[in-house]
């Protein structure tokens, strides 16, 4: 699908959709509630996923619910679609309970990196087989002990160890021997845990000691009293980015206690804002994204209108996405009459400089076609995007959103 936008600001009401990170959480966390001595039917599979109210849901989320149905069989095929979430959770959850599995997606999702967390449930009782560039199959029950996973990867491996290693008999620990990035979605995976009556020990990083994350085995999942999906920060951040570029949008149900990490959206806005102020040290507006990795293009276009050079940093991790993020950024902003360099870990982004419109290629990622559509805001000329259509791995009705808020969008 491709889109031709009209430019112009955007106002009105709009209220967040469901958090991803929160809803495959909950979903997981739902299921493993639901184990009857260890035996999970169709039947108790489909009402513990019903327990979770998600109105709309996302590619993503759906790949998730399918993983999850997937469960009732002896030996489980979980298509992963293209979630790096779904298949990074899943491997070890369902390794802590079936003795033989096989994973499935798109090309794109196993050419993103399953490292370490692959080498480490092989020292755990799993095998790996690749058998073809878009199957897996693993073997062997995962065992409890101590599991060491870099933190400057995927927070989402430890993620899914942490759901998975309190189903084992025997307490176990993961450790963190780099900085946790994206600290927050540990935070949010933590207090899942929490509500669900799962312990565990978070002991931060000291000269002597890794963050380390104890484990005790034998738990049993337990439905909190209630429970609801938050709203996503990670969306909503395109609508905070539009306003601090003229739109006028109120955003409702998006709470600022969350953990969820892409909420630092405010703080990079209020630091432009400070611009000027005695505040102000002068130089290069450093943005530092190693927790936030999905904010990355939409900055990029917010950068394009502050009177000043903005260096995205430590940004490395964004080249692992549905796109390399630092090249379809780069690509997105130059096309459109931005000036920005792309680096190792980061860009460079001269602001003041005016975007004229143009054609951009969503190279299938989500976060490039918000972006774009962010940038049509403050184009002089029409933006037209191709591969729309890839929005729907998160916010499937963007679009509709975009349209509400006075957007004009013409379906190519």
């Amino acid at each position: 699908m491709d889109i031709k936008i009209t430019p112009r600001k955007l106002s009105g009401n709009i209220s967040a959709i469901p958090s991803k990170s929160h809803g495959h959480r909950l979903l997981i966390a739902s299921v493993l509630n639901a184990m009857e001595d260890g035996d999970l039917t169709a039947e108790t599979l489909e009402k513990a996923l019903s327990r979770v109210t998600i109105p709309e849901r996302s590619e993503d989320i759906i790949a998730t619910e399918n993983c999850l149905k997937a469960l009732a069989d002896d030996v489980p095929v979980l298509d992963c679609n293209e979630s790096g979430s779904t298949i990074r959770f899943m491997l070890p959850v369902v390794m802590a309970l079936k003795n033989e599995a096989v994973f499935t997606g798109t090309e794109r999702l196993f050419q993103r990196p399953l490292t370490p967390l692959d080498e480490e449930m092989t020292a755990h009782g799993c095998e790996f087989t690749k058998e073809s560039d878009t199957r897996l199959k693993v073997t062997g029950r995962l065992t409890p002990g101590t599991y060491v996973i870099p933190g400057n990867i995927s927070s989402q491996y430890i993620t899914g160890l942490l759901f998975a290693l309190p189903l084992l008999d025997e307490d176990s620990f993961i450790e963190v021997p780099t900085r946790l990035e994206s600290a927050g979605y540990i935070d949010l995976t933590l207090q899942v845990l929490r509500d669900f009556g799962v312990e565990v020990e978070k002991k931060h990083a000291t000269k002597k000691r890794p963050t380390t994350f104890v484990i005790p085995g034998g738990q049993k999942y337990q439905y909190p009293e209630s429970f609801a999906v938050e709203g996503d920060w990670s969306n909503t951040a395109v609508w905070f980015a539009a306003n601090a570029m003229g739109s006028r949008i109120i955003c409702h149900g998006i709470d600022s206690r969350s953990p969820q990490g892409d909420k630092a959206i405010l703080d990079i806005i209020g630091f432009y804002s400070n611009l000027g102020s005695p505040y102000d040290k002068g130089g290069p507006v450093i943005i530092d994204v190693s927790d936030t990795p999905d904010l990355v293009p939409i900055a990029a276009v917010l950068a394009t209108r502050v009177n000043r050079e903005t260096q995205i940093v430590r940004a490395g991790r964004v080249r692992l996405k549905e796109s390399d993020r630092l090249k379809t950024t780069t690509q997105l902003v130059s096309t459109l009459g931005g000036v920005i360099e792309e680096t190792e870990d980061g860009l460079i982004i001269k602001g003041r400089v005016p975007l004229h419109g143009g054609e951009v290629d969503s190279c299938n990622d989500h976060r490039i076609v918000m972006a774009a559509a962010l940038a049509s805001t403050i184009a002089s000329g029409p933006v037209i995007i191709r591969g729309a259509e890839a929005v729907n791995k998160s916010y499937p009705g963007f679009f509709r959103d975009f349209r509400k808020l006075g957007g004009i969008t013409e379906e190519l």
